[in-house]
């Protein structure tokens, strides 16, 4: 007779929904950094690497109400979701790479590839030097600061 399978518990699945947000998110900045380069620097980034970027992310807006505030839970909930939907369904054109995300990428992705060459040490990975020079390139132009 067959065994029954045990249900996943309420760790395995917070552990498989990180997961697939830490995946979402890599898949995201590598196509990012691609458009934005013109080569694959981040196939030089080694894997043990990639924990360090997801930690160095940086996260969209959120609301939060002031301490003393008392702001009834379904409003919150409310303006909370507005917001959210905005920064999704609103894109950014960045004309000089071509590119088209939402302002919600734009600020974990985008803002995220801006903050990774002052992270990047040269001894860090064999190719530091290399993807650290690529980014400063593309991400620290007068020219780009500008543009927001």
């Amino acid at each position: 007779m067959a065994q029954r399978k045990k249900k996943p518990s309420v760790h395995q699945h917070e552990a498989i929904a990180r997961a697939h947000q830490k995946n979402e998110f890599l898949r995201k900045f590598k196509h990012f950094i691609y458009n934005c380069c013109g080569k694959d620097i981040f196939s030089l980034i080694p894997i043990n690497c990639h924990n360090a970027i997801d930690q160095l992310r940086c996260h969209s807006l959120a609301l939060v109400p002031a301490t003393g505030d008392k702001v009834p839970i379904q409003l919150l909930t409310f303006q909370k979701r507005v917001l959210s939907d905005f920064l999704k369904k609103e894109r950014l054109e960045i004309t000089q790479y071509q590119q088209a995300l939402s302002f919600d990428d734009f600020l974990t992705v985008g803002l995220t590839a801006f903050y990774l060459p002052g992270r990047i040490k040269e001894g860090d990975f064999p190719n530091a030097s290399e993807v650290k020079s690529a980014l400063l390139e593309h991400f620290h132009e007068e020219d780009y600061m500008q543009q927001f």
